[in-house]
């Protein structure tokens, strides 16, 4: 009886939390699924989290990418150098029900040379989410480095 108990209140919590669901939660997930393929190192997947027209300029990156092969020609180096991707603190503006507006920080980080430690990279990030065929798009992404602190 006890174990039917916590089965229906965990079954009453997970309704209820997406039950509250709104635009903001649910298009942040465009995001963690970035980050998901961007640490998987699938160049593909990072691709088609992007809609066809998403203009993206990258934290290293000296030029705009605009289309699904300049995302592979930017992503191509991370991809390969086996980088990661940490989340952090984040902020969000809901627009409209299908359009969603983030800003944050994040820690890229690449496996170091020779059993040196990684290299972290603190960096911060605007993207604006939209709702496109159902399915939640990254349509703008800007990153850049994360500035120290102020002494």
């Amino acid at each position: 009886m006890k174990t039917l108990k916590g089965i229906l209140v965990l079954v009453a919590c997970v309704w209820c939390s997406l039950a509250f669901a709104g635009p903001k939660e649910d298009a942040y997930q465009a995001v963690e699924t970035w980050a998901a393929a961007f640490n998987a190192h699938d160049l593909e997947k990072i691709v088609a989290v992007y809609t066809p027209n998403a203009l993206v300029l990258g934290t290293l990156s000296p030029r705009l990418a605009s289309n699904a092969d300049d995302l592979r020609a930017y992503f191509k180096r991370s991809v390969a150098a086996k980088s990661q991707v940490k989340l952090g603190d984040y902020g969000a503006v809901v627009i409209s029900p299908e359009a969603v507006t983030f800003v944050g920080f994040y820690e890229f980080s690449r496996p170091g040379k020779d059993g040196a430690p990684p290299k972290v990279n603190p960096a911060r990030y605007s993207v604006v989410v939209v709702k496109q065929g159902g399915a939640w798009k990254i349509v703008q992404h800007h990153s850049s480095p994360r500035p120290k602190p102020a002494r």
